[in-house]
């Protein structure tokens, strides 16, 4: 009897089948190494497919955890040192350090042996920075707009807010703009205007604070200096006052200063750079003579303010300050208690321009005397520059030496009659090189013009009526002494000019001068002083002036002989001398040989 059984033996079969087919299923379907990430975190973005994340982090130190499902061991490797990863259980923490140098990125490889699984990037900002133009702002009592400061930052965005409901703050760009509302009560007020920017998690990390005054505006200096460099603030007399040095420091002074016996406020930087020097409060006086340095003045490079500090007085305010470039406008009345300008800006020699309102509010000025002399750079002036000196009658040296000063307006007197002395007023200007015609027009009251155009070297020709109406004009020494190309005087130059008494010295050594006319004295007829009116005027070939009396001509050397109609002059020495082109010439030198010596 055979042990076959069939059913045991379909059973072991089926089992065989099933093993077997069981070890090629196992063989063929093993899974891909796989990851997807997830995390709550709002700085990391998952992928649509969730096999990689993209980290954006602040410049701060800081943990970011994301869920990593993975069907492999998996090893995470960074490529930055300041960035890691640790992977615990299905946990991948990454942590990253401080950043405080600039915009910097790391690469996180999820890795299966040598292959790259997964990837996480990390982009980590920088720490904020912030700057501001100018850390002041000055308002009038008037109020209104300022120049906009400038906000640098290395943010995207900034913020800025005010402590006071009276400073309105706009942004356009990077520029922050401060409007100011009236002051009602007309004294001081402040406020602070604080400017913020952070990265997104801390919007407010850094600040800037603006000190905002409002109420009379301060004077400002700009100096520049050197490192260790030392200014001398050009403060005289009494004084209170706050000065704001410009580089963080300032102080309040309240004492009266005195230079002549060295009390001065002196400063020194410790760093090289141009600065702003705010001073607001009282000061009785600009000054810049007495115990002031060459050095010390070649700081100055500008005014940017003239503010209101109750001055009284700019007599010598900044004397052979030669680095001087500019001056603002007088938009505020600055100057409506100062008494003179004496000096103020004689030797600026590098100051380029006079702002048109400068005299602006000056009623109580009376002494202009050398305003501007030496003022080597500059090239013209504003027409109604003297219009609001009311009280002003002198000019004496106003713009004498201003050597590339080329010609004046028509108009620069027009609105001031009041003058009666131009003695020296533009004397050696040696880049004159034109007057306009009616110049002096209106000037009835005007009697000394002494040396007016001595020495301007390039001027070639005296217009006509020059100096017609200038009824009360007495003195014309040295006119036009050494006017070396002049080589013309134009008609009617001295007509009305009645009250004239010494045209002494008035064209000499004007060695091109070959042209005078014969009547130009003819209304002059008090004068006693033609000592070298035209001494060593050698080119000059027409008869020598005379005036026609009863169809005679009275030439001036003959004057003494009609005291009828003349004032005999008393004193004509060498008014011909070395003129021997004169058609006239054997007749002077034969009978009024005085004259020529």
């Amino acid at each position: 009897m055979s042990n076959f059984n069939p059913i045991v033996m379909r059973q072991f079969y089926a089992l065989l089948c099933l093993l077997l087919f069981s070890g090629a299923c196992s063989e063929d379907d093993t899974p891909n190494p796989a990851v997807k990430f997830s995390s709550p975190d709002s700085d990391v973005k998952i992928s649509q497919d969730g096999t990689s994340a993209a980290i954006t982090a602040t410049h701060h130190a800081g943990q970011f955890v994301l869920t990593m499902e993975k069907n492999f061991e998996a090893v995470p490797e960074s490529d930055r040192s300041w960035c890691t990863a640790v992977l615990s259980g299905d946990r991948l923490t990454v942590e990253i350090e401080e950043n405080a140098e600039e915009l910097r990125n790391a690469a996180i490889s999820i890795m299966n042996g040598e292959s790259v699984i997964g990837k996480i990037t990390v982009e980590q900002g920088i720490a904020p920075t912030l700057s501001l133009e100018s850390n002041t702002a000055e308002f009038t009592n008037e109020g209104g707009g300022i120049d906009p400061i400038t906000v640098t930052t290395n943010q995207e965005r900034w913020d800025a807010a005010c402590d006071a409901g009276w400073i309105t703050i706009s942004k356009e760009g990077d520029k922050l703009r401060l409007t100011a509302s009236p002051n009602p009560d007309g004294g001081n007020r402040p406020a602070v205007v604080t400017v913020t920017t952070g990265c997104k998690d801390n919007p407010a990390e850094v600040s800037a604070a603006i000190n905002v005054t409002q109420g009379p505006p301060s004077l400002i200096l700009e100096y520049t200096v050197p490192a260790g460099g030392k200014i001398i603030l050009p403060l005289s007399g009494a004084i209170d006052c706050t000065v704001d040095y410009g580089d963080g420091y300032s102080e309040k002074l309240a004492l009266t200063l005195n230079p002549a016996t060295g009390s001065l406020i002196n400063y020194e930087y410790a760093e090289a750079g141009v600065y702003e020097v705010s001073v607001s409060g009282s000061v009785e006086q600009l000054y810049s003579l007495q115990g002031h340095s060459e050095t010390s003045r070649s700081y100055l490079t500008a005014v940017k303010q003239w503010g209101n500090v109750n001055l009284t007085s700019m007599y010598y305010a900044f004397y052979l300050c030669s680095n001087l470039k500019t001056l603002p406008e007088n938009t505020t009345d600055s100057f409506a208690e100062v008494t003179t300008f004496k000096y103020a800006f004689e030797g600026c020699s590098g100051l380029q321009t006079i702002p048109a309102s400068l005299f602006s509010g000056c009623d109580k000025v009376t002494d202009v005397l050398g305003c501007f002399t030496k003022c080597a750079s500059l090239t013209s002036v504003p027409e109604n520059l003297l219009a609001p000196l009311k009280n002003v009658t002198s000019l004496q040296s106003f713009l004498a030496h201003c050597k590339q000063l080329k010609t004046v307006p028509a108009g620069f007197f027009a609105r001031s009659p009041q003058i009666t002395t131009l003695k020296y007023t533009f004397s050696g200007n040696t880049a004159f090189e034109t007057l306009p015609a009616g110049l002096f027009k209106g000037l009835a009251n005007a009697t000394n013009f002494e040396e007016t155009f001595y020495g301007c070297t390039a001027l070639k020709e005296i217009p006509d009526e020059f100096f017609a109406g200038c009824t009360s004009a007495d003195i014309f020494r040295s006119c036009f002494f050494g006017n070396k190309a002049l080589t013309k005087v134009g008609r009617n130059v001295f007509k009305g000019c009645t009250n004239v008494t010494s045209y002494k010295w008035l064209l000499a050594n004007c060695t091109e001068l070959v042209s005078v006319p014969a009547d130009m004295f003819d209304d002059s007829r008090k004068v006693t002083d033609f000592s070298g009116t035209f001494r060593d005027a050698a080119k000059l070939a027409v008869e020598s002036p005379y005036t026609t009396i009863d169809g005679v001509k009275v030439h001036i050397y003959e004057r003494s002989l009609h005291p009828d109609a003349f004032t005999a002059p008393k004193s004509f020495g060498t008014c011909f001398r070395g003129c021997t082109a004169l058609t006239d010439w054997d007749a002077i030198g034969s009978g009024y040989a005085a004259w020529t010596k």
